[in-house]
């Protein structure tokens, strides 16, 4: 089983090796602490340590700043807890430098350096399948740190909610998705996973209201793999704002594009049928309707949400000028059923042939705006 951490910054990986094996009867552990940082020695410092009871925690610093208190780092199976009664086996290091590209991106071309250390430990005896049933690990950020949240209580447990602006220690006690951004003192701190492959699931933080500690929280009640199991990366990008926003550390620790030839792959607009017809996505036909939308007249195709003051959003049609009269050229979003059934009987399709009133052309549809934005925009 295989813990993968990582920091930023000044580019370190670390990755906790948790083994099944051999322990003497006369067990006692010996307190040990590793201290990692980049290549360099420059930006963030990253230190593991073992303490008497097995127990292990990492923790981040920048300078002079705290910036991850002491957090432990484990796993419960149902085998054996994994969190505690460890005993140090082995140390390995590497130097990491790569370069490779993408097809979209702030950057094409990408530079990876960094310093790998992978520190292996042992509890017990074990063979077969292990099943994962839980997680002990946590992120202590301090309490008095700012932070910008992302609530993943919405009733369907996904990721469409307003984010937070408020503080470790004034955050609601709920669970928060990825990712997760903090601003301690002089230094900022974004928590997220990289390199989910399907054979773990991907977590979410829950925050204690007594501890303010975030633990990763499973996404089932277990993880199961009939081969060997491997956390994604639990990654920590750590610098000022700029590294920050423009860190490509999540990207460098995933795991290269298994499409051998991605020349066929062009990024660019898209648009789904969620905001007219929420339930599209389980009926085919209404998506293919949405497509042969996309194939009409450009002022017929689906455009992005524009905000135009604090109080409403609209949706711009391609001949939207600043220059017209604020409803002209705008499309409307108030009859999504009328929209659907104009697509459907064919009655609009890009030739300008057997017209009907165009809904596309009517008077825009204001949409009230969120009550946490001044301007709302909604993607």
């Amino acid at each position: 089983m295989v813990r993968r951490l990582t920091g930023a910054g000044a580019g370190i990986l670390v990755a906790a090796a948790l083994l099944a094996g051999p322990r003497p009867a006369a067990w006692a552990a010996t307190a040990q602490q590793w201290q990692l940082t980049g290549p360099g020695g420059a930006g963030p410092a990253a230190t593991v340590a073992l303490d008497t009871a097995g127990k292990l925690t990492l923790s981040v610093r920048r300078g002079s700043t705290q910036v991850l208190q002491s957090s432990a780092v484990g796993i419960r199976t149902s085998a054996a807890d994994l969190s505690t009664g460890l005993t140090f086996r082995t140390r390995t290091d590497a130097v990491i430098h790569e370069e490779y590209a993408t097809a979209s991106g702030r950057r094409r071309q990408h530079t990876a350096d960094a310093n790998q250390t992978t520190l292996s430990f042992t509890k017990g005896r074990q063979s077969g399948t292990v099943a994962v049933t839980g997680e002990a690990s946590e992120f202590a950020v301090p309490a008095s740190a700012a932070a910008v949240l992302l609530p993943y209580e919405t009733g369907r447990n996904d990721y469409e909610n307003v984010h937070v602006h408020t503080t470790v220690g004034k955050a609601a006690a709920l669970e928060y998705g990825y990712p997760s951004l903090f601003h301690v003192a002089d230094t900022w701190l974004l928590v997220t996973e990289s390199d989910l492959n399907g054979t773990y699931g991907g977590t979410r933080l829950t925050l204690n209201g007594s501890t303010h500690r975030f633990r990763v929280t499973l996404p089932d009640s277990r993880e199961t793999n009939p081969g060997s199991l491997a956390t994604p990366w639990r990654t920590l990008v750590v610098g000022d704002l700029a590294t920050v926003t423009e860190s490509d550390f999540v990207t460098d620790l995933a795991a290269p594009s298994k499409v051998a030839d991605p020349s066929w792959i062009r990024p660019g607009r898209a648009a789904w049928s969620w905001w007219s017809d929420g339930s599209s996505a389980g009926s085919l036909r209404r998506l293919r309707a949405l497509e042969v939308l996309g194939r009409g007249r450009p002022e017929d195709r689906p455009h992005p949400v524009r905000a135009t003051g604090p109080a409403e959003v609209v949706r711009p049609g391609a001949r939207d000028q600043r220059a017209e009269r604020a409803d002209g050229g705008l499309p409307r979003v108030d009859d999504p059923a009328r929209d659907r059934a104009h697509v459907a009987t064919g009655t609009d399709d890009g030739r300008g042939t057997g017209r009907r009133e165009d809904p596309q052309q009517a008077r825009p549809h204001r949409v009230p705006a969120h009550p946490l934005h001044d301007a709302a925009v909604h993607p």
